[in-house]
């Protein structure tokens, strides 16, 4: 559905179809192309299927940029390295946006531990 709404209705069904299995192959969504996304009342995908699926709807269309908003956020490790592996294989521009911590870390100027040849 994804794929006829962003490659638009001239679009062949052929063309469409290699664009889905490019994008699924991509970002190693495979396994579970055929799982449904899911909700509250409904299992379905992980949090990191649903990221990668997110940004496989964005790619469908091959675009020169992609901005993605935090896309690690509320992800297990794993979930988040897959997340991070699947923008690698994107040929096409990222970029990732990540909100600064709440509060600052301690710079290593004003740590105890830092030795004094880094001061």
């Amino acid at each position: 559905m994804v794929a006829a709404l962003r490659l638009g209705h001239n679009t062949p069904l052929e063309a469409r179809d290699a664009a889905v299995d490019a994008a699924i192959r991509k970002l190693g969504l495979a396994q579970c192309a055929d799982t449904v996304v899911g909700d509250k009342a409904t299992r379905g995908l992980s949090g990191g299927e649903k990221k990668r699926l997110a940004i496989a709807a964005e790619i469908i269309n091959l675009p020169s940029l992609i901005f993605l908003d935090e896309p690690t956020t509320g992800l297990d490790a794993f979930q988040a390295q897959q997340v991070r592996l699947a923008r690698a294989a994107c040929s096409y521009g990222t970029v990732a946006a990540h909100h600064p911590p709440p509060c600052p870390p301690r710079t290593l100027d004003s740590s105890p531990q830092t030795p004094q040849s880094f001061r």
